[in-house]
């Protein structure tokens, strides 16, 4: 398994909400690294309690990762031979979150999520410029840290994220509210060996 995404998924769970992230209606996101040869990935929200992450295969590592986010259990699958860990959260109030910025130590920037873009760069006041073809780009600055985020109807473009170690970019493929609220995609998966795994604190 990938441990670093497992540990960025542990950590986004666990992570102090700032405004409400709480879509109400089934949110898809697919999103790519801004380079050469993206590599998508897919994630879905549903209220406080639901996610779900669709990665690409690792071939260097042979790993197909899916993370299912149902709080309190969340389960880490290798679609590759269908082996997994189930992790149980145990904070006194589990919530799933998804952080843009999940490397950035930094409780402010960690409450900037996936699926809240736009409304957590106004809540901050970030600089807003009105582009051509309708396109709005906020700009904002904390903590030694630069984000600019580009939107065009109401749906996010990209992101890019400047800090003192690394830059970087993420291109949003798709950004849809569908109509939908149910949890189907958020349920254990079948076929699958799982081992029970412990969070380090």
């Amino acid at each position: 398994m990938q441990k670093t995404s497992i540990a960025i998924l542990l950590l986004a769970l666990s992570l102090p909400a700032g405004a409400e992230c709480i879509p109400h209606k089934l949110l898809k996101i697919v999103t790519a690294p801004d380079a050469d040869v993206p590599a998508p990935h897919t994630l879905y929200r549903l209220g406080s309690r639901y996610g779900r992450l669709e990665t690409p295969p690792n071939t260097a590592e042979n790993t197909h990762l899916l993370f299912i986010i149902n709080e309190p259990d969340v389960w880490v699958v290798n679609q590759v031979d269908n082996t997994g860990q189930h992790f149980v959260d145990d904070d006194e109030k589990p919530e799933f979150h998804a952080p843009i910025l999940d490397s950035v130590d930094s409780k402010f920037w960690r409450q900037l999520e996936f699926g809240c873009e736009e409304p957590f760069m106004k809540a901050v006041n970030a600089r807003v410029e009105q582009l051509n073809y309708g396109v709005t780009q906020y700009t904002h600055e904390a903590e030694g840290t630069s984000v600019v985020l580009t939107v065009a109807k109401g749906k996010p473009q990209r992101v890019e994220v400047t800090t003192p170690q690394t830059k970087y970019a993420i291109l949003y493929l798709s950004f849809e509210m569908l109509d939908d609220t149910s949890t189907d995609r958020f349920q254990k998966p079948d076929k699958v060996r799982f081992a029970e795994a412990k969070q380090d604190h």
